[in-house]
């Protein structure tokens, strides 16, 4: 049958976490995911709630959450489930910018456009950044290991 089983896998892994101590932006999150019809599960997601703010954007934590579709394969998205958070802290426009808190409309950050902000910006250079990294034919090997193992 190709990619797929004659039966789909309905078993459920389940994750969970909650960062309620931030007065500005409290928040608990879940993520269900199921193998379903394909050979193996090939999708992954990163939730990062601690993440510290070092600039002029008011202290505190962002919290990142992600989820990414493996396309018919698991490497992909593992990898960048693994290296979202570090390569996104490590972006000028994270370190340098002012991350605003949301103003009460998920589609702008004081005024101006999530895309426009400094980090969309930060968030798009990741993706770049990632990007080049999985291009990178010194990460080969572990891009591969990754295809059978989840990481920690």
């Amino acid at each position: 049958m190709g990619t797929y089983l004659s039966t789909p896998v309905t078993d459920k892994c389940e994750e969970s976490g909650e960062s309620l101590e931030c007065p500005d932006v409290p928040c608990a999150w879940g993520v269900v995911d199921m193998q379903g019809w394909r050979k193996s599960m090939e999708d992954a997601h990163v939730a990062v709630t601690d993440i510290p703010l070092q600039n002029d954007s008011g202290g505190g934590d962002a919290k990142v959450f992600g989820v990414f579709d493996g396309h018919g394969g698991p490497e992909v998205a593992r990898f960048c489930g693994l290296y979202l958070v570090s390569v996104l802290t490590q972006q000028e426009t994270w370190k340098q910018g002012k991350l605003t808190a949301l103003d009460g409309d998920a589609k702008h950050l004081d005024g101006m456009s999530a895309a426009e902000s400094d980090a969309g910006k930060a968030l798009r250079s990741t993706f770049h950044a990632l990007d080049r990294m999985i291009e990178d034919m010194e990460r080969r090997d572990e891009i591969l290991i990754l295809r059978n193992e989840k990481p920690p």
